[in-house]
């Protein structure tokens, strides 16, 4: 895939379009993947693609919306985020740094039912034609708690098969 320097995306309604700067991807992936540019690369055009989604549903919504990378590898288990942090990295979730990366969109506070739905759609309608798999959820610590108790081995947390297939 090109890279590009903006990220341009639809707001939740389809009815205006803008662009994003290009995010910084946290320190810790770029220290973990340095000696894998390749896959530096393919995270960069990943969490690039889920902020432009993520400053979209800010502007459209009254809630934050943050940005996790990470993944669920088999047979570890995860724990709930901190909620006097905001998660900045998958680390906050998990006991060990992921094996495989993925993007999770987490919605701050009490954001459920048909809202949550349709934020959720949204950012599959945007992510999934550029080729990422991206899941919006809430953020608030039982909610998150309880959605990775029961997704925890969903695909979504696994990662996508061709960045697995790098990292291995």
């Amino acid at each position: 895939m090109e890279r590009n320097n903006s990220y341009e995306a639809f707001n939740s309604f389809g009815s205006e379009r803008r662009q994003y700067k290009v995010v910084d991807m946290p320190v810790a992936l770029k220290e973990k993947f340095a000696d894998q540019p390749e896959v530096l690369e393919d995270i960069q055009d990943r969490y690039n693609a889920a902020a432009a989604y993520v400053n979209v549903f800010n502007s459209s919504y009254s809630v934050e919306a943050y940005i996790i990378v990470g993944s669920c590898a088999a047979g570890e288990g995860l724990r709930p985020g901190k909620a006097v942090q905001k998660p900045q990295s998958f680390v906050d979730l998990k006991r060990n740094f992921p094996s495989d990366v993925d993007i999770l969109i987490c919605i701050e506070n009490d954001f459920y039912g048909n809202a949550q739905r349709q934020a959720d759609a949204n950012s599959r309608n945007l992510m999934l034609p550029l080729g990422y798999f991206v899941h919006a959820q809430v953020y608030d610590r039982d909610g998150l708690e309880n959605m990775l108790e029961s997704y925890g081995g969903n695909e979504w947390f696994r990662g996508l098969k061709e960045l697995k297939d790098k990292l291995k």
